[in-house]
């Protein structure tokens, strides 16, 4: 079992976040995303979903041991803080939940860490993208459908309008990416010139070769 300091150092792909083999990353981009067209212009990620990590995520997520939240914002800064894009960013914005999953909830993690790593960076964080239809759960579903069940999920908020920024979004956990580069895209539409993303973990992608 690997310790929080050996899973933060871990090699990751600039682009999308995930695992990396050695020499396997050529002009920023892993073998997956050299197989597609990213809407993410980086990722960055604290670590990997497993051992202690995966284990603090869970309790502050599905637990709400709030005390972690600090902490996690405070390594999301840290990962952010070494990749070269990290100080264009202008804006952060949280990954929506749709609103019936949200009522009765006042607890939403992607949201609350929008609010935490904003702060750190002494920047604005702005709910820029709203959800306009539900769907199922991500968990459990295939590569093909976590990409289907998000297309046409995401829209800017009529109120902002955009005129280039360089954004961020932030989120828990990046696992096939569908969910932050459907988000990219319409923020791209709606006028943003740069839209980068940070995570706690990326969890493996039931399609990503080893």
């Amino acid at each position: 079992m690997q310790t929080i300091d050996e899973q933060r150092k871990q090699p990751a792909c600039p682009r999308c976040a995930g695992d990396i083999a050695e020499f396997e990353v050529s002009d920023d981009r892993c073998r997956q995303c050299r197989r597609q067209s990213p809407s993410v212009d980086g990722t960055v990620r604290v670590g990997a979903y497993r051992d202690v990590l995966g284990r603090i995520l869970r309790a502050y997520k599905f637990q709400r041991q709030e005390h972690f939240e600090l902490l996690l914002a405070r390594w999301m800064l840290s990962a952010g803080m070494r990749a070269p894009w990290w100080s264009s960013v202008e804006a952060v914005v949280p990954v929506p939940a749709f609103w019936r999953r949200r009522m009765g909830q006042a607890y939403y993690p992607a949201s609350r860490l929008a609010c935490a790593v904003a702060a750190c960076m002494k920047l604005p964080q702005v709910p820029l993208l709203r959800r306009v239809r539900g769907g199922p759960h991500q968990v459990g579903l295939s590569h093909t459908k976590r990409w289907e069940n998000v297309r046409g999920a995401f829209a800017v908020r009529r109120s902002y309008k955009l005129n280039g920024p360089t954004l961020l979004l932030v989120d828990d956990v990046r696992t096939t990416g569908a969910t932050l580069a459907e988000c990219a895209k319409v923020l791209r539409r709606a006028g943003a010139r740069r839209v980068y993303a940070a995570v706690v973990v990326s969890a493996g992608d039931p399609q990503r070769k080893p």
